[in-house]
């Protein structure tokens, strides 16, 4: 028995491989292409898309983004509100205490 021959395979050459397009991911992308404009760089995902669904509603700190790109506060982006306050609230218990790790809107 013969085995059937299998289709000729696209292929693409890339001078870096980013695998993930989670935070670190497209960081990593970002910043290569701001220092090396010249490369070309690919990120792969496994997931059908990459969108922020792992953290809806999540209270970040910009500075991340202040260093990456310093001009997306004057582009249209998702990010609206500036965080005034924040609470950690445990499920079941009344009492709140200043934290800067969880953070929870009512």
């Amino acid at each position: 028995m013969t085995t059937p021959e299998l289709p000729a395979r696209e292929a693409m050459e890339f001078d870096t491989v980013i695998v993930g397009a989670g935070p670190a991911g497209l960081a990593a992308a970002i910043r290569l292409k701001q220092v090396a404009p010249e490369r070309t760089v690919v990120v792969v995902e496994k997931a059908p898309r990459s969108a922020p669904i792992s953290c809806p509603g999540a209270v970040i700190d910009p500075i991340g983004l202040d260093r990456l790109i310093p001009e997306w506060r004057g582009e249209d982006t998702p990010i609206k509100t500036a965080v005034s306050a924040d609470h950690f609230m445990r499920s079941g218990h009344p009492a709140r205490c200043g934290c800067r790790i969880f953070c929870c809107r009512r």
